[in-house]
């Protein structure tokens, strides 16, 4: 992860979040049970082309009478190529032992982790505490200014200094960056996004926080990722959102903190040893 990514979860209106399973499993009623063919005696209930159906990309093209006939033929063959795996016993090789597995376990998580949120909602009166919380670190970290970020990352710290002569002389930067950047902030320039100091990488928040507006660090500042030649773009004072422009990112804060509270809480009951 560069410093360009190192967002806050809530109050960086780019982020981005991965929230994991949270779609819900149909309970399957006596109708879905209708056969609509059988596959060398296997039974394809009407529940599995209506679960088709609505896992699909297009759930509204597949639900019509045509849809659901070629999703049926679908299921027909693959029932077919499985049973002809199943025949050939490729199902009892290791790999496919694993990915069988893996395959179990992300339904059953799917399952464990949509109860989970079902038994613990996010109401109202927890986004407004998630949105307090969020401010008042702010407020604790004591700085109200973002910086607007260039950045040319180069593998060496001679490609950085002369990158930053030839700045200083005239050459682009922007143009230095597309040729010959390595970090993924290339495709714009080296531009990134709005950042408080609290949202960049410790080395490089202590150099542009003494930074004037239009100017280049005098020196490269080595990162994990590469030496990083930095000018700041441009300096405004921060004014977090309100409430109701957050509640998107506020809840998708407190469903990771839900998440990581609920793994936590299953790992603190269970016996895990390792040799």
């Amino acid at each position: 992860m560069t410093h360009a990514h190192r967002h806050l979860l809530v109050l960086s209106m780019a982020t981005s979040l991965m929230l994991g399973c949270t779609s819900v499993l149909h309970a399957q009623s006596a109708a879905d049970k209708t056969v609509l063919a059988t596959v060398n005696g296997k039974n394809i209930s009407q529940f599995q082309l209506d679960e088709l159906v609505r896992s699909s990309l297009i759930p509204e093209q597949a639900n019509t009478p045509e849809g659901r006939r070629a999703l049926l033929e679908e299921l027909i063959s693959r029932e077919l190529v499985a049973q002809d795996a199943v025949n050939q016993k490729l199902d009892k090789r290791a790999q496919a032992e694993f990915q069988l597995q893996q395959a179990r376990q992300s339904v059953l998580i799917d399952l464990a982790v949509t109860e989970y949120f079902r038994k613990n909602p996010i109401d109202e009166s927890a986004l407004q505490a998630e949105y307090r919380r969020q401010i008042d670190a702010l407020k604790a970290i004591g700085s109200t200014q973002q910086y607007q970020l260039r950045v040319l990352v180069l593998p060496t710290e001679t490609a950085a200094r002369e990158a930053i002569r030839d700045i200083n002389q005239g050459q682009s930067m922007e143009e230095l960056v597309r040729q010959s950047s390595i970090d993924q902030s290339r495709a714009n320039g080296g531009l990134l996004d709005w950042l408080l100091p609290n949202q960049m990488l410790p080395m490089i928040a202590n150099v542009v926080v003494n930074v004037s507006k239009g100017k280049l660090a005098a020196a490269p500042i080595q990162t994990p990722n590469g030496w990083n030649v930095v000018r700041v773009e441009d300096v405004r004072n921060f004014v977090p959102p309100k409430f109701e422009d957050a509640t998107v990112q506020l809840r998708a804060s407190l469903i990771q903190q839900r998440r990581a509270a609920y793994l936590a809480q299953l790992r603190d009951a269970a016996n895990i040893q390792r040799p």
